[in-house]
């Protein structure tokens, strides 16, 4: 049985790499637009290491969503659905305790 990810692949005819590479690149446009674009802000949030296992997770519930929404499951429906204008989450206050925690530890 397929996993989700698979599922998207197959539907997308997205390799390994472009799968990951896109994760990552709408988590960095996610974290730009949260962050008012505020580079500290972005970096902070980008060495998280919470903050991606957030957004790993809710990745994986939006492509759910789109398998089972999608009327067209193509790659270009599939990039829209994903865009930085079509999410509507947010991390909670924990993840940005965790996120500035982290640095302090690293700077001490």
């Amino acid at each position: 049985m397929e996993n989700t990810r698979e599922t998207i692949q197959r539907l997308t005819g997205m390799s390994d790499y472009r799968y990951n590479e896109l994760q990552f690149e709408v988590g960095l446009s996610f974290l730009q637009h949260e962050c008012f674009y505020d580079e500290q802000s972005v970096k902070l949030m980008q060495a998280a290491s919470l903050f991606w296992k957030w957004w790993r997770n809710i990745y994986t519930q939006r492509n759910e969503m789109w398998i089972k929404q999608a009327e067209h499951k193509n790659y270009e429906s599939y990039t829209q659905w994903q865009s930085v204008e079509n999410i509507n989450v947010y991390p909670n206050r924990f993840i940005y305790e965790q996120a500035y925690s982290e640095l302090t530890a690293k700077i001490r």
